[in-house]
């Protein structure tokens, strides 16, 4: 073999070698690979206020965009809502008073997805329907629920009774659900027996320390009328792409009466505010009349005694005057007692200056995400800022320098 032909074999290996390099890498950025890129949990919508615990490093506030990780906790607070989107077909409504974390793990042939809710209610959308080797579940404290494409709702709290229950409604579609008992090792153990929901149908689990009690109440017509505003409005908004067991005339009207009733509330403790105020308002009127009666009393009282008070200014005047001395000791005793009282008041003076004067000691810095507060961090005075440990979106940076000293309150922004 010539050495020209060595070159060329050479130069088309390594051309070769090139080729398959970009290959995989269009092969893995275009999805093509397994693992940790194809399950996504993103937080694409936050209503109020709601905050994510990460093990090793903290609680944070939940911002819009953020990526959740494999046992995050989500902790939404009263009067809030936050949506969440898992992979590409997948999405979850969190309810106010809401905590629960997700484990997703596997690939787009073969995935798991389990949403463990602690307590509060979440809505869930499935778009298109699991695969064979795919699993999608809603795990309570005291049963599991299983789906393959679906919208339903789970509750987990205290019926009207105060009993402690998990209550599933299903929109569209089946679920299963299995009783979860601890047996008497102290081992959580899944019953075999399995119950079935379908549209319009709704299954509700109680629980106790006692496992007897631990019963399973399926109801075919169930009560809608515990559904948040912010779950009706999230069904109106897919109603058209799915065949839900409302319709959007239907939703409509449940949303109407719902802030019709929530106005209700408002004008009902408007009254009995103005009720209230009205009460103390009579009440002051009253101390204000005792008050008023008790000053014209003591005036008569101050009148009738007027004569004899005016004989004896008489009577200190005569004595002021058989006794100069005692006057001018007098007269020098006021003298001294008015420095006395100036030069305490100078004191005071000066020590409020002196206070008001003082410079912080420690300063705030408010770290900024889309115009929300992400984290917020205490600094001594002449300090210097550290990054959040956890970031509130997969790219970009904090727009500060961190080796700058902090004299002031100051706000940094992600780009």
């Amino acid at each position: 073999m010539t050495e020209k032909k060595k070159k060329t074999l050479i130069i088309v290996g390594i051309c070769l070698a090139v080729a398959l390099v970009v290959a995989i890498v269009l092969f893995l950025l275009l999805g093509g690979g397994k693992g940790e890129g194809y399950r996504i949990i993103k937080l694409y919508q936050v209503n109020g206020s709601a905050t994510l615990e990460r093990a090793g490093v903290g609680v944070m506030d939940a911002t819009e965009n953020i990526v959740m990780q494999d046992q995050d906790i989500l902790s939404v607070m009263d009067k809030s809502s936050v949506r969440l989107q898992l992979d590409q077909d997948k999405y979850a409504l969190a309810e106010a008073n809401t905590r629960l974390s997700i484990e997703a793990t596997g690939d787009e042939k073969a995935n798991k997805t389990n949403i463990n809710l602690v307590s509060g209610a979440v809505t869930i959308e499935i778009q298109n329907k699991l695969g064979s080797e795919s699993s999608y579940q809603v795990t309570t404290p005291n049963s599991v629920m299983a789906v393959r494409g679906t919208v339903f709702r789970v509750f987990v709290g205290t019926d009207e009774n105060g009993k402690p229950i998990a209550k599933l409604d299903v929109f569209e579609g089946k679920v299963t659900v299995k009783r979860v008992n601890v047996n008497e090792k102290g081992e959580t153990v899944v019953s075999e027996e399995e119950y079935t929901a379908e549209k319009g149908g709704q299954i509700i689990v109680y629980f106790s320390d006692d496992v007897e009690e631990n019963i399973i109440e399926v109801n075919e017509e169930p009560d809608y009328s515990d559904l948040d505003l912010e779950t009706l409005m999230y069904l109106s908004e897919i109603v058209e792409d799915r065949d839900l067991i409302f319709t959007e005339e239907e939703i409509q009207a449940m949303i109407l009466e719902l802030m019709a009733n929530e106005e209700g509330s408002d004008v009902e403790n408007t009254e009995e505010s103005q009720e209230e105020s009205q009460e103390e308002s009579q009440e002051e009127s009253q101390e204000e009349s005792q008050e008023e009666s008790q000053e014209e009393s003591q005036e008569e009282h101050q009148e009738a005694s007027a004569p004899s008070e005016q004989t004896n200014a008489s009577v200190e005047t005569a004595a002021s005057v058989e006794n100069p001395s005692q006057e001018s000791t007098s007269s020098n005793s006021m003298e001294e007692s008015s420095s006395v009282e100036e030069s305490s008041s100078a004191e005071e003076s000066s020590s409020v200056e002196e206070s008001s004067s003082e410079e912080p000691s420690s300063y705030t810095v408010t770290f900024l995400y889309n115009g929300k507060t992400f984290a917020t961090q205490i600094v001594d005075a002449g300090g210097t800022a550290t990054k959040p440990k956890m970031q509130p979106a997969a790219s970009g940076s904090w727009d500060f320098d961190f080796t700058t000293k902090i004299t002031e309150d100051t706000s940094v922004n992600w780009k």
